[in-house]
């Protein structure tokens, strides 16, 4: 089984160390199964894997509520659906097979059957536990991997040019455009500011066919690139040309908020963490 080292991942994430703090824990994180890809996009057209899983939390939680009333009809319908779903797990990923808790899956059933609540609720425990014990170990792995968008084979065009770029590189030609921003403000250039402000609210709208390319639902883009940011970017403008470097300052770090770091909360973590995984 591979395993990755949490201490590594978040030293490359951030890019450094305080040479004063303690030496953290070493946490190891798990690789799952190869199998399990398959069950994911875009090797599988539906999220195959995740729809079991909804499947299962949804029959345990059914599972619960009719046995706490005493139902038995409703409580051995779900616990049949439930048990089915559950060892369908072992089909789906074979290596999983011995993680599996089989057994508590058979009292469950078995217990259903007899309407014998109390051995029902006992069962039902085992099979969470198993549940919660593979999440801890796997989740949050299985998101990076098989959750996070593939940028790579996406390209962009800068404003004003022909030439399409990475993703990657683009999003570096929009921190240098911000950077750019500021470092003319500092020197008391706000002519040059305005001109690398007009581009960087140019190049920041050509993101759109990109982002279009999984957030099909316009107001899931409109969130990063829509009305707040144009509006930033239009305080921005005025206030160079005004010369108000403080409202100015304001201005770009509303536009570096809404329009990045948002995003960046969402997209950048996993992207940088799926990348050091593969």
């Amino acid at each position: 089984m591979k395993q990755l080292h949490l201490a590594v991942i978040c030293t490359c994430l951030l890019g450094f160390t305080w040479q004063t703090a303690p030496a953290a824990e070493e946490i190891t994180l798990s690789r799952p199964p190869a199998s399990l890809a398959q069950w994911y996009k875009p090797a599988s057209k539906r999220h195959l894997w995740l729809h079991n899983m909804f499947k299962l939390r949804r029959e345990l939680q059914a599972v619960k509520t009719y046995s706490l009333a005493n139902d038995q009809a409703h409580t051995k319908k779900w616990a049949d659906l439930l048990v089915g779903h559950y060892r369908k797990i072992k089909d789906m990923v074979p290596e999983w097979e011995d993680e599996l808790d089989i057994a508590s899956a058979d009292r469950l059933t078995a217990a259903a059957a007899a309407g014998d609540f109390a051995a029902v609720t006992k069962s039902l425990k085992k099979l969470v536990h198993s549940c919660n014990s593979c999440h801890r170990e796997y989740r949050a792995v299985a998101a990076a991997l098989y959750r996070t968008p593939d940028y790579s084979k996406l390209r962009v065009t800068p404003a004003n040019t022909e030439a399409s770029v990475s993703f990657r590189d683009y999003m570096v030609h929009l921190q240098e455009l911000v950077n750019g921003v500021v470092i003319d403000m500092q020197d008391d250039n706000m002519q040059a500011a305005g001109t690398t402000a007009k581009q960087l609210e140019q190049d920041l709208q050509q993101l759109r066919p990109s982002c279009n390319s999984c957030h099909t639902n316009k107001a899931a883009v409109d969130y990063y690139l829509g009305e707040t940011t144009r509006s930033s970017m239009e305080k921005l403008s005025d206030a160079l040309k005004s010369g108000d470097k403080k409202l100015a300052g304001r201005a770009i770090g509303e536009t570096a908020l809404n329009a990045c770091a948002h995003c960046h909360e969402i997209h950048r973590a996993l992207y940088d963490l799926t990348g050091l995984m593969k």
